[in-house]
């Protein structure tokens, strides 16, 4: 990573954690094949972002031949703090998913005629030719 002036890292972006998302799927998927079907975007798309977060990082993070990836030594200490931030990332989306289930469990639809009192339409309005004034 680089440092500023003082010798501390620079804070991160959101591009920056996002590239690190990339490389945790391609490292967990095992080929870039696999991540591209994982994470929706180009091969291209993940490509650079591999070759953005070496360079944020200068350092070489992975190994490519023509027919496998592999880690380097500095890759697999990164790759043990990226897949830490994958997980964390895959639990909060998960605990928003199973709030959102509980809350519709809870909560009555207006769509649901079972749990909304029958009101006919007379007596929420009145007719205009009955109304005062």
């Amino acid at each position: 990573m680089k440092l500023n002036n003082q010798g501390q890292v620079n804070p991160i972006d959101v591009s920056q954690l996002y590239r690190m998302l990339v490389f945790a799927s391609v490292v967990e998927q095992g080929s870039l094949t696999a991540a591209v079907t994982q994470l929706g975007i180009s091969r291209s798309m993940v490509s650079q972002h591999l070759k953005r977060l070496e360079s944020r990082c200068q350092q070489t993070l992975l190994r490519r031949t023509t027919y496998r990836l592999s880690l380097t030594q500095t890759g697999q200490e990164f790759y043990y703090y990226c897949a830490e931030l994958l997980l964390l990332a895959k639990q909060a989306a998960a605990s928003l998913l199973s709030t959102a289930i509980h809350q519709r469990a809870l909560v009555p639809r207006l769509t649901d005629y079972n749990t909304i009192p029958f009101m006919p339409y007379r007596v929420i309005t009145t007719p205009y030719h009955l109304r005062l004034g």
